[in-house]
């Protein structure tokens, strides 16, 4: 089967997007900009996990621009109560949002109009949305936001008074992050995530890899949150041996759901299985090597510590998804492909050399 081609938006959200600017275009005061410095600043991230730890590093931006005088606030999920650091945002307002989770139940939609009513009892001086996605920034005008900043990607700019341009061709996340950081908080603000670290985690890691002796490792993690793309059964073995044949050692992150995936593996010498929280992860691959996965979120976590990097996407967009800050080797494969050798050889010759922060490859 040929790769999935990959799309920033779909098709349909784009024509909309065009009718919304055409209905809203009469409006032309809405993309005044309110000139007054924020004093209550809304950053609208409640994506996906992976989103929420990119978008720390606007956070930490506008925690250090801002902080002293404004307060910072966050729209995001419950992940992002457990990746965003507490002393940059002076309250987390979690909702899902429909149009990410495709949650419309009654009951969801109920909660996210209460939460819309909250954010317009706060009159926020500037709401930020991170993702170019013209429902957000409608969300924004409604919720009484006085400046809405968003990337220009599906529409919206008749309502955005602080439009951010993007290339045609899809951008790279953080890079689309950053041009954000940089339209806010100047050309010379700093743009470094940060992820929350929590005591019980390092506790946990630490005396795991303390009780199977374990010093350096690899973390390799075949399981994606899309059913297609984790691995098959034949290729997670294939993979694992090819680490451990060479006397290295190898922790496989696994939810409780996936451990009976990885029943041909567990005996083998110098495999281990790491059962885990979420957050727990992120402290395993911050003390590994090397990181091999399949789950874009955990090669932004790679990111944030700079820790080498073997990306395995199934689509064609994979500079849009390739982290900041760290060395990265980027295997592509269709769903039907079997043929590992290339992927075993990238494992063989990964250095644990970084690039220059920015770099991106």
């Amino acid at each position: 089967m040929a790769l999935k081609k990959w799309r920033l938006t779909r098709p349909w959200l784009d024509r909309i997007g065009v009718i919304l600017d055409l209905f809203f275009s009469p409006f032309f005061w809405l993309k005044w900009p309110n000139k007054r410095e924020p004093r209550k600043i809304l950053v609208f991230d409640a994506f996906l996990i992976g989103d929420n730890i990119i978008t720390t590093a606007l956070i930490n931006s506008l925690h250090k621009k801002y902080g002293s005088y404004a307060k910072i606030y966050t729209l995001t999920n419950p992940y992002g109560l457990m990746i965003i650091p507490d002393h940059l945002i002076s309250e987390k307002i979690i909702t899902k949002i429909p149009w990410s989770t495709h949650d419309y139940s009654f009951k969801n939609l109920k909660n996210f109009f209460s939460t819309l009513l909250i954010i317009r009892k706060h009159q926020f001086d500037l709401g930020i949305e991170t993702r170019g996605d013209w429902r957000s920034s409608l969300f924004m005008l409604i919720a009484g936001i006085k400046n809405r900043c968003s990337p220009m990607i599906s529409g919206g700019r008749s309502i955005v008074n602080i439009p951010v341009e993007i290339d045609k061709q899809p951008e790279n996340l953080w890079k689309i992050r950053e041009k954000i950081c940089q339209k806010i908080c100047g050309n010379n603000s700093d743009f470094i995530p940060l992820i929350k670290t929590n005591e019980k985690d390092i506790e946990y890691v630490g005396e795991f890899l303390k009780k199977n002796s374990i010093d350096e490792y690899k973390v390799f993690n075949p399981f994606a949150s899309q059913e297609w793309r984790s691995l098959s059964q034949y290729e997670i073995k294939k993979i694992v041996e090819h680490i451990t044949d060479n006397f290295e050692k190898v922790i496989i992150p696994a939810e409780k759901s996936n451990v009976q995936f990885l029943e041909n593996v567990k005996n083998i010498n110098n495999c281990y299985i790491f059962t885990h929280t979420l957050t727990s992860v992120f402290e395993l691959i911050k003390r590994s090597k090397l990181c091999i996965t399949v789950d874009t979120f955990l090669a932004h976590v790679c990111g944030v510590y700079k820790i080498p990097l073997i990306l395995i996407c199934h689509h064609d967009g994979s500079k849009y998804v390739t982290p900041y800050f760290t060395r990265t080797d980027v295997f592509i494969k269709s769903e039907n492909d079997k043929n590992t050798d290339h992927l075993l050889k990238l494992i063989e010759n990964t250095t644990i050399k970084h690039y220059p922060p920015g770099e991106i490859r």
